[in-house]
């Protein structure tokens, strides 16, 4: 059991989670894209550590979403990622949550080409991330930003797959199609721990992984912005 990584993700409407043994997903779970993270997470992982008959200790380490999204949700996923990771003493690692809504649809090698990913920023914006699938494999073309909806119309004009990390976003001209699954992607798209063995626990690891957030004022605490204060934030 020593090379199981379990992923997460609560970046959008669903929260995902599955397992990964030698390379291969082995089981996965995710939500309707209705409810609260918070009270389905711990139940579907430990719902899927069961199916795998082991105990989160055995874990070789954990792949959380980071984001972009809800920040709410993105909060929800490492909180309880990092809190599971000290308790056990399980490194973990942060992966961009649009690289694995892609990696989702590119992994089974069905999906050659444009993926397009996005999710509502609000204000009338989407988070906007633009990758590459060949034979599986997918590279990243746009970095996740902020894009006007009017400017990811004009952009949609060159094709390819559409992906949402919500259930029911609907952006008027654009077929998007939903992405529950990012749990498994992340483990498609990230070699962070090995595949095989245990990677080693550090907490200056886990202290300092960061959500990608983007637009930074939301990375503000209450005391920065009290004193106006720049977050230090960087987009991902």
């Amino acid at each position: 059991m020593a090379g199981i990584v379990l992923a997460i993700d609560t970046s959008g409407s669903f929260c995902s989670v599955a397992l990964r043994d030698a390379g291969a997903v082995i089981h996965s779970r995710h939500s309707s894209g209705e409810g609260d993270h918070f009270e389905q997470l711990p139940s579907l992982v430990q719902a899927v550590c069961a199916e795998a008959e082991l105990s989160v200790r055995e874990l070789a380490g954990i792949l959380v979403g980071v984001g972009p999204g809800s920040f709410t949700g993105i909060r929800i996923g490492m909180s309880f990622a990092k809190g599971l990771a000290w308790a056990t003493r399980i490194p973990c690692v942060g992966v961009c949550s649009f690289l694995g809504a892609a990696a989702s649809y590119a992994a089974p090698g069905t999906c050659t080409g444009r993926i397009t990913v996005v999710s509502d920023a609000r204000r009338s914006e989407l988070f906007y991330g633009v990758y590459e699938a060949v034979a599986g494999v997918v590279s990243v073309v746009t970095e996740p930003l902020i894009v006007g909806v009017a400017e990811v119309m004009e952009r949609a004009q060159q094709g390819g797959l559409h992906l949402c990390t919500q259930r029911d976003l609907v952006v008027p001209g654009l077929e998007l199609e939903a992405a529950p699954q990012l749990a498994r992607g992340i483990l498609g798209a990230s070699q962070a721990i090995p595949a095989s063995g245990k990677a080693e626990f550090c907490v200056g690891d886990i202290a300092g992984l960061a959500p990608c957030y983007i637009r930074e004022v939301s990375a503000k605490t209450i005391q920065q912005r009290r004193l106006g204060l720049d977050s230090g934030m960087k987009p991902c």
